[in-house]
């Protein structure tokens, strides 16, 4: 529904990176031999966690703040009226506004998701009633 993926953060991939920065093995003064320097690695990781742990926090309040942006005023109060006109025991109807960022002509701004057991047409009908002229809609 909601495309969040542009915000991805990979702290495996960062920390890749960071360890170009430092030195990734280390000569061994006994053996004169070259070592893999594991600390490195593990203090990155646990450097990068409160970073993660922030990302994640923000990813889920992002999603959130979006969800709430989709659902305005308008879609919330037809789909309570369509839900009392239509499903008044199961409240199974749900309106998805589509207009949210849309950077492009949309040839459907709204969706209306109905029941199987529901009429459509007489959704349909009764959205038209309320509908703005410019907008367009399907029920499913």
């Amino acid at each position: 529904m909601i495309n969040i993926l542009i915000y991805n953060l990979n702290i495996g991939r960062q920390i890749q990176r960071l360890l170009s920065v430092f030195d990734k093995y280390k000569v061994n003064q006994q053996t004169q031999s070259i070592e893999p320097q594991e600390f490195n690695v593990l203090w990155l990781y646990v450097l990068c966690k409160p970073l993660q742990e922030l990302h994640d926090a923000w990813l889920a309040f992002s999603l959130e703040q979006r969800e709430e942006a989709y659902a305005n005023s308008q879609t919330l109060l037809l789909t309570y009226r369509l839900n009392r006109r239509f499903d008044t025991v199961l409240q199974r109807i749900r309106v998805v506004n589509h207009t949210l960022n849309a950077n492009t002509a949309l040839a459907v701004h709204f969706t209306v998701f109905v029941p199987p057991t529901t009429d459509a047409e007489a959704v349909r009908r009764f959205v038209s009633k309320y509908n703005i002229v410019d907008k367009n809609f399907e029920v499913m």
